[in-house]
């Protein structure tokens, strides 16, 4: 059985994150959790599937959200970031930050 080849979109890593972390503030404010971007603008777009890339962010972001929950900190937040890491190749980073 042949596997379809994955579709490559050209893309904007800032604006797909973007989307998924609108997509989960809701999730984030009704768990108290502050959802922070630190987007380096002016990156290059990248190749790949947008559906699974998105995905990927998602399931790092509600990671990132619930390794907060045991926090008493009212001052609980999670980090998006993103840069550029070498020539060809950006840095994606989701991190839940204590206060």
């Amino acid at each position: 059985m042949l596997k379809a080849p994955t579709p490559t979109d050209s893309m904007d890593i800032n604006e797909a994150a973007r989307e998924v972390i609108e997509l989960t503030r809701g999730e984030a404010l009704k768990n108290r959790v502050s959802l922070q971007t630190q987007f380096t603008k002016d990156l290059p777009t990248i190749a790949g599937d947008r559906v699974q890339l998105q995905q990927v962010v998602l399931n790092l972001v509600v990671n990132a959200l619930q390794a907060t929950s045991g926090v008493s900190d009212d001052t609980r937040q999670v980090l998006v970031t993103t840069r550029q890491a070498e020539p060809n190749e950006i840095y994606l980073g989701v991190l839940p930050v204590q206060g």
